[in-house]
């Protein structure tokens, strides 16, 4: 793989900075990272005791942006959904800041 241009880098690293300077995008980030598994905004919403699905769709917009988190489409009981996990770069940023102990991820789920 080769280097990453450094405007790329300083870049990638704002996206990443501006999406998780919000509470949301932070407690959504600390669900994906503390269950590894693919979930849909509603039921992102319903984990988190969010009544707002539409806000939640919007901050997990901003973290597929920023590249923290992925999605892809999948039929679920004959219905597409759209499905999100927490990325590679997710994880590394989650614990680049020192968020990922069961702990501090506790914190931010119950904030």
């Amino acid at each position: 793989m080769g280097k990453v241009p450094p405007k790329a880098a300083v870049l990638a690293a704002q996206q990443a900075i501006g999406a998780l300077d919000h509470p949301v995008r932070q407690r959504i980030l600390a669900l994906l990272y503390r269950d590894r598994g693919e979930l849909a905004y509603s039921q992102v919403a319903e984990a988190l005791g969010l009544e707002d699905t539409s806000a939640i769709a919007h901050h997990l917009k901003v973290l597929v942006g920023a590249a923290l988190v992925g999605n892809h489409l999948r039929r679920v009981d004959g219905r597409i959904k759209s499905l999100y996990f927490i990325s590679d770069s997710g994880v590394d940023w989650f614990d680049r800041v020192d968020l990922g102990s069961p702990e501090r991820v506790r914190v931010l789920l119950s904030a």
